[in-house]
């Protein structure tokens, strides 16, 4: 288990060659709800699982993005996603177990931010 944000962005970048692309399920569920939906999911499918893990951006500049995601796993291994999404993104199963994967944050972003944000100052003029 990374001890820092900084150490678990290293982590899934080192992965950043194991991802799939999850096809999504027949059925969408809304937007920006993958953990509910994948719950509401099971119940009508209990042969399947949930599967936990992080989609990829790769964002301009070299800087990529994972985003806390949750797919379906079906009977015989493939993946569904049933939330619908903007896009289809490379998603990485997580390497560790459900209680992990809930304490570990939204998003992560590799290389780091050079600078922690909530040390930033109100009265500090960062623009000389």
């Amino acid at each position: 288990m990374p001890q820092s944000n900084e150490q678990l962005a290293s982590m899934l970048n080192d992965r950043k060659g194991e991802p799939v692309f999850v096809s999504p399920a027949s059925c969408l569920l809304p937007e920006n709800n993958c953990h509910l939906n994948v719950a509401a999911y099971l119940k009508d499918h209990s042969e399947c699982t949930a599967a936990r893990g992080w989609l990829i951006e790769e964002v301009h500049g070299g800087l990529t993005l994972f985003y806390r995601h949750s797919v379906v796993r079906q009977k015989d291994g493939t993946l569904l996603d049933p939330t619908r999404l903007v896009r289809q993104y490379p998603f990485l199963e997580h390497d560790g177990t459900a209680d992990e994967f809930d304490a570990l944050p939204n998003m992560v972003q590799y290389p780091p931010p050079s600078i922690e944000l909530e040390n930033l100052s109100a009265e500090t003029d960062y623009y000389d």
